[in-house]
């Protein structure tokens, strides 16, 4: 599944078709916009709503303490939606928001077991 923060007819970054192209063979694309809607940087909230609520759980691999994932989580957690975090290098900023959201609850996984386990009824 991929969530397009433009139409489908104009996709950002314009390098990404050929990836677009293979999930469309598999799976599904999703946008909210008109098929000729041009990215713009303020559909990227909406998108990370969409997204979140689409999901049964979210999976954060790295993060600065500021970075925009964090904005997916926070939506995640409104839905109630499971989030997991993988811990990254403590003395990178990259991983800072990632410990952060580790610290705050957020389920620390280091396989992708987990995560599937957690879906198991």
């Amino acid at each position: 599944m991929c969530v397009l923060a433009s139409g489908h007819h104009s996709i950002f970054p314009k390098n990404s078709r050929s990836l677009l192209e293979k999930v469309e063979q598999k799976g599904v694309t999703i946008s909210e916009y008109a098929p000729d809607t041009v990215f713009d940087s303020k559909f990227l909230e909406e998108r990370s709503r969409l997204l979140s609520g689409l999901a049964r759980g979210i999976l954060l691999t790295e993060e600065k303490l500021r970075g925009g994932s964090l904005l997916t989580i926070q939506y995640a957690v409104e839905q109630n939606r499971e989030v997991f975090v993988v811990p990254g290098n403590i003395f990178s900023d990259g991983s800072a928001g990632a410990h952060s959201l580790i610290m705050e609850g957020a389920r620390l996984v280091t396989n992708p077991k987990q995560v599937v386990e957690s879906f198991i009824f």
